[in-house]
């Protein structure tokens, strides 16, 4: 309220103690002020702290035009009393001892007295004296008009949205400690509004669940924003909209989510609605990378199921697959697994090696076998590797009738005849 700001000391604590608020000698006056705005009767019942506001105002108001009109009052008995001392040197035109003690030549006193009572004289100017103290009454008055332009505009209030993605996102490399840094942000504001109710400790899971919901909110106003514009709006997507299946809503929290007709259901709000996310931001690599590791390193599929739980990736499928396909202990294990096989199918032979398909590729490089990928440039040396094999278990008469030019790679799938 802009009254308060204009109230001295005096008067705030005047409006304290007309609202019920226990005011503490020696209070200053920003602590008044402040005790006022975070009251409850200033926040819910704001017309209360208007009224005594405004009570304070008037006194004030009422107080100063009475020590005005007092002061004028002294001012012209002060006069008069000058009038009839300077009267008295003219008549008598001798020495005169005055009321206020001082004596002197009759010239000297008859000059002091003359400047005094020029001095009382001097009036203010009428705007001065009929100056308004309120500020509408200030523009309805005649002079303010009279100079007021005509050719001044309207004023234009800009609002501008920042539609940039927190620099913090792209710096951070875990879900978590991402989430923790927003709450903790958080967490320095409030306590920089408020002050006296101020927040400690360890964080708490509203604050995180608040810190979430910030970062969900930031992302999907930077990818999303033509589709909440159209939902602000109450407008149809577009049909280029990659949103248009999953029928999303904004809800009290201004959080885009995925609709349907779960609305009955008892699931959580999560369960029901996740909360939308694009597959081509640094938050989303975070999040699904999250759940894998704490689902103990879950396949595609699963972490996926998991993910859903609270969160809606577009394109989620082959976003996840792109995400996992860089962890490196699911590599790690993938490549023991097919390393195992590939030891089984050694220790069995020839005979079993032909009737088995094949379903990963190998290359052997200094002894260490690696997984490849699949090109034909890598599966020569495997292939050349397996021939040797071959030809060490089969007759050497039968590599007589066989091409030269045949491609190594099929002679695994051809028949190979023990010695």
């Amino acid at each position: 309220m802009s009254g308060i700001a204009k109230l001295k000391k005096v008067e705030l604590r005047t409006v304290a103690e007309e609202i019920v608020l226990v005011v503490n000698e020696g209070m200053k006056k920003s602590e008044l002020r402040r005790l006022v705005e975070d009251s409850d009767v200033f926040k819910n019942d704001n017309e209360a702290v208007k009224s005594a506001v405004e009570d304070v105002l008037e006194n004030r108001n009422k107080k100063s035009d009475q020590d005005s009109e007092i002061e004028i009052e002294r001012l012209k008995i002060e006069r008069i009393k000058l009038e009839l001392q300077l009267a008295q040197v003219k008549a008598n035109g001798n020495n005169t001892s005055f009321d206020q003690g001082c004596k002197s030549e009759p010239e000297e006193s008859l000059d002091s007295l003359i400047k005094s009572v020029r001095t009382l004289t001097i009036k203010p100017p009428k705007c001065l004296v009929n100056f308004p103290g309120d500020s509408y009454d200030l523009h309805n008055s005649e002079l303010y008009q009279r100079e007021l332009k005509d050719h001044q505009g309207e004023p234009v209030c800009l609002l501008v949205h920042n539609s940039e993605i927190l620099p913090i996102i792209n710096k951070c490399s875990s879900f978590t400690k991402l989430q923790r840094i927003i709450a903790w942000c958080m967490r320095f504001k409030e306590n920089a509004r408020n002050p006296l109710q101020r927040t400690t400790g360890n964080l708490t899971v509203l604050e995180l669940s608040a810190a979430l919901i910030c970062l969900v909110r930031s992302v999907q106003f930077v990818y999303f924003s033509k589709d909440i514009q159209c939902i602000m709006k109450g407008e149809k997507l577009s049909n280029s909209s990659k949103l248009l299946n999953l029928s999303p809503f904004l809800d009290e929290k201004n959080v885009l989510r995925v609709g349907g007709r779960l609305q009955h259901s008892e699931l959580p709000l999560n369960h029901k609605h996740p909360m939308l996310i694009p597959n081509n931001c640094n938050i989303c690599d975070l999040i699904i990378d999250h759940y894998h590791v704490f689902y103990l390193h879950t396949g595609v599929e699963a972490t996926l199921a998991n993910l859903r739980s609270q969160f809606w990736i577009t394109n989620g499928r082959s976003t996840v697959k792109r995400v996992l396909h860089k962890c490196l202990k699911c590599l790690k294990d993938n490549l023991n697994q097919h390393l195992r096989t590939l030891w089984e199918i050694e220790s069995i032979g020839c005979d079993t090696v032909q009737e088995t398909k094949h379903d990963s590729e190998f290359i052997e490089l200094e002894s260490n076998l690696t997984f490849a990928d699949g090109s034909a440039h890598n599966w020569k040396p495997f292939a050349a590797n397996r021939v040797t094999e071959i030809q060490e278990h089969t007759d050497p008469l039968d590599w007589r009738h066989w091409d030269g030019k045949i491609n190594p790679a099929v002679l695994i799938t051809r028949d190979c005849h023990a010695e």
